[in-house]
């Protein structure tokens, strides 16, 4: 492990976790100190992998998107709207249309969950409100817009059948 145990961890594969750092001669770990090959036999086989850095990273940011449901859409109420929205300076704070043109007030809080993983609120223009789990910043919001163009086509949908079977509205 010469140039690569340069950007090399330990990586935990059941948790989907950086462990560790690997020292610069690729023998040690830089804040356990124990040799690598200890460090990987102390688990489970296969839970723990000696992984270059950029691998490592993109594995952890993976497991991160599932363990916070990334993307997931979930119903919210104006209260902890208007609450979110006064903890801190919310970012990318801002009004967006959907494809079937149904607007929405989006932003994300500023402290971060894990990684880039930030929690977005949204608010319709008929008062109901939103919530989930997505990247921070621009990118994230080019994806939240995605998941409500999805949601608004779901509630269209919903109101077809609702409206043909005339039965009452259904909750997501």
């Amino acid at each position: 492990m010469t140039s690569q145990a340069q950007n090399a961890v330990i990586f935990d594969v059941t948790d989907g976790r950086i462990e560790d750092l690997i020292n610069l001669d690729g023998t040690r770990t830089l804040y356990s100190d124990v040799p690598v090959d200890d460090y990987i036999a102390k688990g489970a086989p296969g839970q723990y992998l000696a992984l270059p850095l950029h691998v490592a990273v993109e594995r952890a940011q993976a497991a991160a998107r599932i363990r916070y449901a990334c993307g997931v859409v979930e119903a919210s109420t104006p209260e902890q709207y208007d609450d979110a929205l006064n903890v801190l300076p919310p970012c990318q704070w801002s009004k967006v249309f959907t494809a079937a043109g149904y607007r929405y007030e989006v932003f994300h809080i500023s402290e971060r969950l894990e990684g880039n993983i930030v929690q977005w609120y949204a608010k319709g223009t008929d008062g109901r409100c939103w919530t989930l789990r997505e990247d921070g910043g621009e990118a994230g919001k080019i994806e939240v817009i995605g998941a409500l163009d999805a949601l608004d086509d779901r509630l269209a949908h919903q109101a077809d059948q609702e409206g043909a079977q005339g039965t009452p509205e259904a909750t997501l």
